[in-house]
C-alpha cells in the first residue's frame, strides 16, 4: 500500500504545516482537509522507490 504525504496548503497545525503521512490504496480519494484543524491539504509529490528483493 503507498505511503503519501501531504501538507498545508497555508496555515495549519502542528501536524499538517511540515506534512504528515498516510497509508492509501490507489482507489481512495486524496484528503482535502487535516485530520486535526480542518486546514485545507494537498500531496506533495515525491520519488517513486522500490527494492528489488534477492
Amino acid at each position: 500500500m503507498p505511503t503519501y504525504i501531504y501538507k498545508a496548503l497555508d496555515k495549519g497545525c502542528e501536524y499538517c504545516k511540515d506534512g504528515f503521512e498516510v497509508k492509501q490504496t490507489l482507489a481512495d480519494k486524496p484528503i482535502e482537509k487535516c485530520p486535526k484543524c480542518g486546514a485545507a491539504v494537498r500531496k506533495v509529490p515525491t520519488a517513486f522507490t522500490f527494492q528489488m528483493k534477492p
